[in-house]
């Protein structure tokens, strides 16, 4: 019995140590990998909040880039490139027409260079006749058009009731060398 329980104390220390050998050896290895796994997990977090941050800072300048594509195109629009007076013509001549003016004169003069060379101005002279309310629509109709007019020479005879508009109207086209 002796030896049963010089046996037993052995296997019992033999156990402790191993348990003791088990701790230290072998969960404190897992431990510091698990501690590892953690930290790389958090700098794996971090870098998901910036990359997410990103995309909405990114789905921010989509949407602002949409934004001045939609003014961009009405700009473009109101200031092209010069490409043909007869379609500037061709505008003021339906615009009269169609606020039942008679055009008595439709004609342009040469593309000049703007001053600060960003631009050509095209000047265009226009007379038409018709009564006091015609005019008026068709003027409203040139200022609220998506064509940049600028009226420079304005002049209004009436003649027995019937008035004739006189008008210089300078039309702007874009310098494409200097975009």
């Amino acid at each position: 019995m002796r030896g049963d329980r010089k046996y037993l104390a052995f296997v019992l220390t033999f156990l402790t140590l191993l348990s003791v050998f088990f701790y230290y050896r072998i969960h404190l290895e897992i431990e510091a990998e698990c501690e590892e796994v953690k930290s790389k997990i958090a700098q794996n977090q971090k870098q998901i909040i910036l990359i997410n941050k990103f995309s909405d800072t990114h789905k921010q300048i989509d949407e602002e880039m949409a934004s001045l594509a939609k003014r961009h195109f009405p700009a473009v629009e109101a200031f092209p490139e010069f490409s043909n007076e007869e379609s500037v013509i061709s505008y003021l001549n339906e615009a009269a027409t169609d606020h039942k003016l008679q055009v008595l004169l439709l004609n342009s003069d040469d593309l000049k260079e703007d001053n600060d060379k960003k631009s050509f101005i095209k000047v265009f002279h226009i007379k038409v006749q018709g009564d006091y309310f015609h005019i008026l629509d068709f003027l409203y109709e040139l200022n609220n058009s998506d064509k940049f007019f600028d009226a420079r020479r304005f002049y209004l005879k009436n003649d027995n009731g019937i008035l004739t508009l006189d008008m210089e109207i300078n039309r702007y086209f874009s310098n494409n060398n200097t975009r």
